[in-house]
Parts: C-alpha cells; structure tokens; sequence
C-alpha cells in the first residue's frame, strides 16, 4: 500500500519527530542522523556495491544547482571549510589556473574550460556560504546587464552614434556614464 510505504519511510527519515522518546535535538544531530538514514539507504539500493555520500544527485539538474546540491552534501559529512575566508582565497586561486591556463593556450581548450569549472565550482561554493542562491544571483546579474546594455544603447543612439561603428574604450566610456546613472538612480 502506497500510504504504508510513505508513512514507514516518513517514520524512518524522521526519527527525532516520530520518536516515543522524547529528548531535545539540535539542528546538527538531526542533520547528521539524516546523512545517516540516507546512508543506509542509498547502501540498500546499490546491490551490495559501496554507496557513495554523492549518489543520487542527478545530472539532470543545471549546472548551479548540481554544484551547490553537491557542495551542501559533501559539508553535511564534513567536507567544508569552518568560515568564508578560505573559500575566497579558493576562488583566487581557481581564477589565477584560469589565468595561467588560457596564457599557455591561444583559444579555447579542454584545459582552460576544466578550470573555469573548476572556478565557477569554487564561486559557487563561494555563494553558498554567503547565503545566497546563486541561481538567482545569476539571474539578477543577468538582469542587470541587459538594463545596463539597453541604457546604452539608447543613450549612444540619443547622441546620433552608431554602436557598431564606434571603438570600444568610447563603448565602455558610455558604459561607465550608463552604470553610474542608474547605480544613482537616475
């Protein structure tokens, strides 16, 4: 019966709830009681084959998401680091491989595009213990490019100049006028 198997596994999962015993649980135990069950599980599923903290975790998902499902699972078991600062010396660190990997290579190569992986992981590692979602850290900086771009672009046209005939550095001289009006609020 569908209700039965639910409400076992619900039992299961979630002992420090359905428990006769009554006792004071802290986030930390239950977090690690929860590795604990889904261990077991996992091992359960996989045919006497060694299970690993990271099965389950689907390709499917995209990218931030997987990297951030990933990094949280790892963390939960003690793979982490105890504060922000050594994640921003990491994100250095992958940005100056990227660095030295795309001086060694003319164009793009299976190299330089392992690093930024390896930097975008990093970021994104970065994101989550500054408590933020970076999916929708994305999206808003993507959102806010495209207003920032749409700006200029209506700002080089008010001036008579065509975007595409003009140099980059006067580009990025309408730029900066566009960034700094609307960080204003003009």
């Amino acid at each position: 019966d569908v209700a039965e198997t639910i409400a076992e596994k619900m039992e299961r999962r979630h002992p420090h709830v359905f428990s006769n015993k009554r006792s004071r649980v802290d986030e930390a135990s239950i977090a690690q009681s929860w590795e604990k069950i889904k261990a077991e599980e996992r091992r359960g599923k996989s045919d006497g084959q060694k299970s690993s903290q990271l099965d389950g975790i689907t390709e499917a998902l995209p990218s931030l998401i997987s990297a951030e499902k990933i990094q949280k699972r790892v963390a939960r078991v003690g793979f982490d680091w105890g504060s922000v600062e050594p994640v921003f010396d990491k994100v250095q660190e992958e940005l100056e491989e990227v660095r030295d990997a795309a001086s060694k290579e003319l164009g793009a190569s299976d190299q330089v595009a392992e690093e930024v992986g390896d930097l975008l992981f990093a970021v994104v590692n970065l994101a989550r213990h500054l408590k933020v979602n970076p999916e929708v850290a994305l999206r808003a900086g993507n959102k806010k490019f495209v207003k920032r771009f749409q700006a200029m672009e209506i700002l080089i046209d008010q001036q008579g100049e065509v975007l595409e005939e003009l140099p980059l550095d006067a580009i990025d001289d309408y730029w900066k006028e566009v960034k700094k009006a609307l960080d204003e609020g003009l």
